[in-house]
C-alpha cells in the first residue's frame, strides 16, 4: 500500500466566508507537485482525504485533478493541525488501497514520523507547502519512498 501525504498549497492571508482559499502561488504549486508525482512516479489513489479547511480541500482538488483515473475527494477528520496522529494510523493499518491524505502542520509531519519510527527511520519530517511525500507499507512496516518539492 502506497500513502501519500500533501501538505495544502499556500493560502491567502485573508479568510474568506469558507476559510482562507489558496493563493494563486499556492494553486500553481499545488498543480505542479501533483503534476510531477503522476508524470515522474506513475502515482495514482483511490481516494484523496483531506480536512476541513478550505484550503485543504483546494488542494486536493488539484492532486486528484492531476491523476487518471481521477479519484474521489472526501472530507475526513482528523487532519488538522493537532489533531491525534494515532487515529489515522490506525485507520491506516486496515487499508488495504492506495491513499492520498492532505493535510496541515505539523500533523503531517507527526503522522509521518510516527509511522516511520514505528519501522526504526528516526528522520525529521518537515513538510512545506504543497510538498508530497511517499510511504509504502510492506509486511506491517512503513519505508519512505519519495518527496516532490515544488
Amino acid at each position: 500500500m502506497y500513502l501519500l501525504l500533501m501538505r495544502h498549497g499556500q493560502a491567502e492571508e485573508r479568510t474568506g466566508p469558507g476559510g482562507r482559499p489558496l493563493s494563486e502561488k499556492g494553486r500553481q504549486e499545488s498543480a505542479r507537485a501533483a503534476g510531477i508525482v503522476t508524470a515522474v512516479h506513475g502515482a495514482g489513489v483511490s481516494a484523496v482525504y483531506h480536512s476541513v479547511k478550505l484550503r485543504a480541500a483546494q488542494t486536493a482538488g488539484l492532486l486528484a485533478a492531476a491523476m487518471s483515473p481521477e479519484p474521489p475527494c472526501r472530507e475526513s477528520d482528523f487532519l488538522l493541525p493537532l489533531d491525534d496522529v494515532t487515529v489515522w494510523a490506525s485507520r491506516l493499518e486496515a487499508a488495504a488501497d492506495d491513499i492520498a491524505l492532505v493535510g496541515h502542520m505539523p500533523f503531517m509531519a507527526e503522522l509521518s514520523m510516527y509511522l516511520l519510527h514505528q519501522a526504526g527511520d528516526y528522520r525529521s519530517v518537515q513538510l512545506r507547502t504543497a510538498q508530497i511525500v511517499c510511504l509504502r507499507r510492506t509486511a506491517h512496516q512503513w519505508e519512505w519512498q519519495w518527496t516532490v518539492t515544488p
